[in-house]
């Protein structure tokens, strides 16, 4: 017997040694190899951790009016289960005085069904504070969540595709919103709450709270009262030819500040985005690339040469293997000279300057323009245009001769405008600026490369004003006292169907500054299939000129006005 109770006894002591091991090795599981793990387990239930969000950077025109800002809005988080019946129809009754379109049978469908859902993300901020205090009173709180958030404001449509967008979590789509995104949009902070066993939310100090950074302010080099007179001038222009769109670049030649792009409509229809398609899209610049051969013989060994000669024109046509170039409607412009061949806008002309010249220094030209290339002035999915030549370097003499006139390749509208801006500046490529400053940094213009050479560019501008006398920007002058400088374009758009360029769609364009002694502004204007006018001297030079004469004449008055 004795010996049995004390077999028993030494059992007992294996068993209670055993047990008490497995409960040390899961004290020590528990509490000190996976105490991290548990911990955090346990937080869900008595912490919970509220995101507090920044506040979004705003974006300014030029002189500080705000162009896109936060409003203040509450979400609505309804969480049906933690409401019993009675509490179920004092909620419907509540939430039908906020939402009269809702019918009490709708919404207490709803809160049957036991599941989380929003009732809205966009309740206006004064409604939502009286909304949360009648939540407070009835004891609602745990059930109906008010949540505050920002919705993204932009008080005028005709900077909308410039600025882009965000949607409705934050998340930037395109435009200026998008390229700036991690400076305008902050850094969030957070708040660490405890929960009671009701699930009521209180501060408690050993758990910190993370204030919010607000994103940073942005201001433009755009001018609203500027970028709106343009925006009302295009969209006439656009419905008066029926035109697919219209674009505008205004740049001021003294400050290098852009002060309008407009693009009309603002909606691709393509694609259902608003994107500044003067900066983003791609297009054959025809005779305003003419610029370039110019610049190429002004600037080559050959000058003189070119300078002096006389080119016959009179057949009408260059031919070219099995191809001919021809000039608008055909025309046979007879024995002309040099200055004459871009006055008159001669394609047949140009062709025969880009055979004498030859393609090495056509194409370095092509690059100093810094056509084919990015200019990086702050717009998401800015187009780098496409230059052939740039790709594969194999390039026949009726790629030459297309190219020399604009065709067969593809810029962009800012491109084309820096490349007449180059003009401007007495034969400095320049960098003009769209962004003036982000938060305290402030941005100035760049000076990236001398071009021409001073002398070239005075023949140039010569060029550029009898365009405007006597060739095909005539339409363009707006005042006998102020000397335009311009150059129209007209180039057939390709038909990837027919497989050749149509004989009816077109893109027609005008780029021109004034005045020619110390230009002051800079204006570049397309029309992306005009229905009405077939060439650019009826169809864009009429645009130039109406806004040109705005913009001249009211900055004159304003200038006069402050100097009182």
């Amino acid at each position: 017997m004795v010996k049995n109770d004390y077999w028993k006894f030494k059992l007992a002591r294996v068993y209670f040694s055993l047990v008490f091991l497995f409960i040390l090795g899961l004290l020590i599981k528990y509490q000190i190899l996976e105490h991290r793990k548990y911990n955090l387990v346990a937080a869900t239930y008595h912490l919970k951790k509220i995101i507090l969000l920044p506040k979004r950077g705003e974006i300014f025109d030029k002189k500080a009016r705000v162009l896109a800002t936060n409003v203040p809005i509450f979400e609505l988080e309804v969480h049906p289960s933690y409401l019993n019946a009675q509490q179920k129809v004092k909620a419907c009754s509540l939430l039908l005085k906020v939402f009269p379109q809702h019918s009490f049978e709708t919404i207490y469908n709803l809160l049957k069904k036991d599941r989380f859902f929003y009732l809205t993300k966009n309740l206006d901020y004064p409604l939502g504070k009286i909304l949360e205090k009648e939540i407070n009173e009835k004891n609602l709180k745990n059930a109906l969540v008010l949540k505050e958030n920002f919705c993204r404001l932009y008080p005028f449509k005709e900077v909308s595709n410039l600025l882009g967008r965000i949607n409705r979590q934050n998340i930037s789509l395109w435009g200026i919103e998008k390229k700036f995104d991690n400076f305008l949009k902050g850094k969030e902070g957070y708040w660490y709450l405890q929960k009671d066993a009701c699930a009521n939310l209180y501060p408690y100090p050993n758990y910190p709270k993370v204030e919010p950074i607000n994103g940073e302010n942005i201001f433009l080099t755009i001018d609203l009262d500027i970028q709106r007179m343009v925006y009302e001038e295009l969209k006439k222009a656009v419905e008066k030819e029926n035109a697919k769109r219209g674009s505008c670049i205004i740049i001021d030649c003294e400050s290098l500040e852009i002060l309008s792009i407009v693009d009309y409509p603002d909606i691709n229809p393509e694609f259902f985005y608003l994107t500044p398609a003067s900066i983003c899209e791609e297009f054959e610049p025809g005779s305003i690339f003419k610029l370039v051969i110019l610049a190429t013989i002004l600037e080559s060994s050959q000058r003189e040469i070119f300078l002096k000669q006389q080119y016959d024109l009179r057949t009408g046509y260059l031919q070219i293997g099995k191809k001919r170039i021809y000039d608008a409607e055909k025309k046979k412009l007879g024995i002309i000279d040099f200055y004459d061949i871009f006055v008159y806008s001669s394609n047949i002309g140009v062709s025969q300057l880009a055979l004498q010249l030859g393609k090495e220094e056509f194409y370095k030209m092509i690059k100093k323009f810094r056509f084919g290339e990015k200019i990086e002035i702050g717009i998401f999915n800015e187009a780098k245009g496409f230059i052939p030549y740039f790709k594969n370097k194999k390039v026949t003499n009726i790629d030459l001769c297309n190219n020399a006139f604009g065709q067969g390749i593809r810029v962009s509208l800012l491109q084309i405008a820096l490349a007449y801006l180059a003009i401007t500046q007495n034969g400095y490529y320049v960098k003009p600026i769209l962004i003036k400053k982000i938060g305290e940094k402030v941005f100035k213009p760049e000076t990236l490369e001398k071009i021409m050479d001073e002398k070239n560019v005075l023949i140039i501008k010569e060029i550029l004003h009898n365009v405007c006398l006597k060739g095909t920007g005539k339409l363009a002058n707006f005042s006998e006292n102020i000397e335009i400088c311009g150059k129209t374009g007209t180039a057939q758009k390709f038909d990837n169907q027919l497989g050749c360029y149509s004989s009816k769609k077109s893109i027609v364009s005008f780029v021109g500054f004034f005045p020619k002694e110390k230009p002051k502004y800079l204006i570049a204007i397309l029309l992306d299939e005009p229905q009405k006018s077939r060439f650019a001297s009826e169809g864009v030079c009429p645009i130039f000129r109406s806004i040109a004469y705005k913009l001249y004449y009211s900055k004159n008055i304003l200038a006069k006005a402050e100097k009182r």
